[in-house]
């Protein structure tokens, strides 16, 4: 009887708490509803919560402004950088183009050039050609007879030899073959000749002149080609020698010991101005 009854008791309890807990539930509901409102209550803003918000949305922290800082910052940075390319560019097509101007002007300076040497190089020329001119008309045959010219041919070039200048006998066949070594005067107007006074010496100075100026080249030739470098005999001249200007024709054989022919052929180049029509050596 006793369990019975505990057993009721504890039966009852759990009913009641059951029911305390049920309305307790029940008052929780019913309190977060209004009074007199029949439908669920919606939550009002509160004016002061609203513009607080809307300051909050409009206002921002200060991590975003420095980073906005920054992104400005970067972006001028750039900027300052574009432009830092951009004038260095210009400066470098400028140093480009003057550097160009200048080379050009350079290279293009002594065609414009009024005083250059080139310009001036005609006149020197034409001083050339007239000193080259005045040179031709001076160079001439000497004046004077055969054995005047013998005479100024010893003014250039001394002789130290005993020596005697005689003219040649041009109706001598004999004598004008031994001293000219020519066959024929027919060609030659006057001749005269300059030997040593002693027959053991091998010297001998023959000056023509011909009696037309373009007969002088073959006369040199055959007086060179006829002439006895032994006509001594016991002596023998080993330099012959021709050469010849305008009219007249120079013959000149020696003993080398004595004299070289080259100095006396140049004694006569001289008096002609510098110039030969002929010169030839045996």
């Amino acid at each position: 009887m006793k369990t019975y009854m505990k057993k009721c008791m504890a039966a009852l309890l759990v009913v009641m708490l059951m029911v305390t807990s049920f309305t307790a539930c029940s008052s929780k509901d019913e309190g977060s509803k209004e009074p007199g409102s029949s439908g669920p209550v919606t939550d009002q803003q509160n004016p002061a919560d609203g513009e607080g918000n809307e300051t909050d949305g409009d206002d921002q922290t200060p991590d975003d402004d420095d980073k906005d800082e920054d992104e400005d910052q970067d972006k001028e940075d750039d900027n300052e950088k574009d432009e830092d390319k951009t004038d260095k560019q210009e400066k470098n097509d400028k140093t480009s183009s003057s550097s160009k101007d200048t080379s050009s002007s350079s290279t293009s300076k002594p065609a414009g050039s009024s005083s250059s040497k080139p310009a001036d190089k005609p006149s020197s020329d034409k001083k050339d050609d007239k000193k080259d001119d005045d040179k031709k008309e001076e160079a001439k045959a000497p004046k004077g007879t055969p054995a005047e010219i013998i005479d100024k041919i010893y003014e250039k070039k001394s002789v130290d030899l005993s020596l005697g200048t005689m003219d040649v006998d041009l109706s001598n066949s004999d004598m004008v073959k031994a001293v000219t070594g020519l066959s024929s005067a027919d060609k030659i107007k006057s001749a005269a000749y300059s030997e040593s006074l002693m027959g053991s010496q091998a010297y001998s100075l023959v000056v023509v002149r011909v009696k037309d100026s373009k007969d002088a080249e073959s006369v040199a030739s055959s007086m060179l080609e006829g002439i006895d470098p032994r006509k001594w005999i016991c002596v023998e001249a080993d330099d012959v020698r021709v050469a010849a200007k305008d009219d007249v024709v120079v013959l000149f054989m020696v003993d080398s010991q004595f004299i070289s022919g080259k100095d006396i052929i140049k004694a006569f180049k001289s008096l002609c101005g510098g110039s030969l029509d002929v010169s030839m050596k045996r």
